[in-house]
């Protein structure tokens, strides 16, 4: 459990980037802050997956972090979440891609806590108490946004089953994008 909430407090720290977005970056440098990142943590882990010494001394410090399916030759969960900051400040408008980062950053660490913590009914590997967490964390977000609180229930919901799920995909990815998909279409389909 504590190498779990210490994984789940740097995931819950990354809700800096949307925020530093939201009020100081504009989109160009959103992507560059993104891309940049990004790159970093891929390079970083191609070393790790392809240099043996890069590897022990990564395993060696971050290995109780890890979970088993990103050691060896896989990727870690950071760079996927990079993945998905990046997909979404592409493909959506800057309030629907913040959003869509805040929801991978928050929403999924606190589900994850909660689920840990107090879970007892598991489906999937998840919890109906981390997946309770998720939802309403989603639904308070998303409400910041958008003041329409039947959209941000139904998006919510909808959002919530995505990361329950996502199964071998990875929600980093699929989180964001189901995210920004979802409220993108819900502003076009109410405002236009």
């Amino acid at each position: 459990m504590q190498n779990e909430l210490i994984r789940k407090s740097i995931h819950l720290l990354t809700a800096v980037l949307p925020l530093i977005y939201l009020f100081y970056l504009d989109r160009e440098q959103m992507l560059l802050l993104c891309i940049s990142l990004f790159v970093l943590f891929l390079l970083g882990d191609i070393l790790r997956i392809y240099v043996t010494h890069l590897r022990q001394i990564y395993e060696k410090i971050f290995g109780k972090l890890l979970r088993t399916d990103e050691k060896g030759n896989k990727l870690n969960g950071a760079t996927f979440l990079l993945l998905g900051f990046l997909v979404s400040v592409i493909l959506f408008e800057k309030n629907i891609a913040v959003i869509s980062m805040l929801i991978l950053a928050l929403s999924d660490s606190l589900a994850a806590i909660f689920g840990r913590q107090f879970g007892k009914n598991k489906w999937r590997g998840k919890t109906l108490q981390g997946s309770t967490a998720f939802f309403i964390t989603t639904f308070l977000i998303s409400g910041f946004f958008n003041d329409n609180t039947g959209i941000n229930i139904l998006g919510a919901a909808l959002i919530t089953i995505v990361e329950l799920i996502s199964g071998k995909l990875n929600d980093n990815v699929t989180i964001p994008v189901v995210s920004g998909l979802f409220f993108t279409l819900a502003k076009d389909y109410f405002t236009g």
